[in-house]
């Protein structure tokens, strides 16, 4: 399209500049809505972040109290297999004790 008159050419320069302005205009309210949509799925997530981090930490307390609940049911197990060891050994050393007293006491027996 040629346009030989300089008013023409004028005005219709100022209507592809209005078109431009208008587009700029939409695009940039469109990418607003995208940052701002971009911005709260960022918080969303560094929330889930912290909450993920908060859980870990207490499940990591968990473990620690668990372990050391562990480790002193492993401690009095084995002093209580240790004292059943030591009680059997009485036993027997007091069977093997009775058994003599009884051979010995019993008149004709050797």
């Amino acid at each position: 399209m040629f346009i030989s008159h300089p008013c023409l050419l004028f005005f219709f320069l100022i209507q592809k500049f209005i078109e431009f302005e208008d587009a700029l205009e939409q695009e940039k309210k469109e990418l607003q809505i995208q940052v701002e949509h971009l911005e709260f799925q960022t918080r969303q997530l560094e929330l889930k972040t912290k909450n993920y981090a908060d859980q870990i930490s207490r499940l990591e307390e968990r473990e620690s109290e668990m372990k050391k609940e562990y480790n002193a049911l492993h401690q009095r197990h084995t002093e209580m297999i240790q004292t059943y060891v030591e009680h059997i050994e009485r036993s027997k050393m007091q069977q093997v004790g009775g058994n003599n007293q009884t051979e010995g006491s019993v008149p004709g027996r050797r």
